[in-house]
């Protein structure tokens, strides 16, 4: 049981990070849960937050994220 669990907690992890895409709201969403998420979960949501930062060029934008 525990193992299907944790693949289902994975997955959702997945989807979470691909839907939340070049969406600064579903972002700041995400960072709130944050520490809900397991490490490997965060290391793959660093990546993926870092190229959405670096891609952002509205500076309201920069700063509400």
């Amino acid at each position: 049981m525990w193992p299907a669990l944790a693949r289902a907690a994975e997955e959702i992890g997945k989807r979470l990070l691909e839907r939340a895409g070049k969406s600064s709201e579903r972002w700041r969403t995400l960072l709130d849960l944050w520490a809900n998420f397991d490490p490997s979960w965060r290391g793959s949501a660093v990546r993926r937050l870092k190229d959405f930062v670096r891609g952002l060029k509205d500076p309201a934008d920069i700063e509400a994220t």
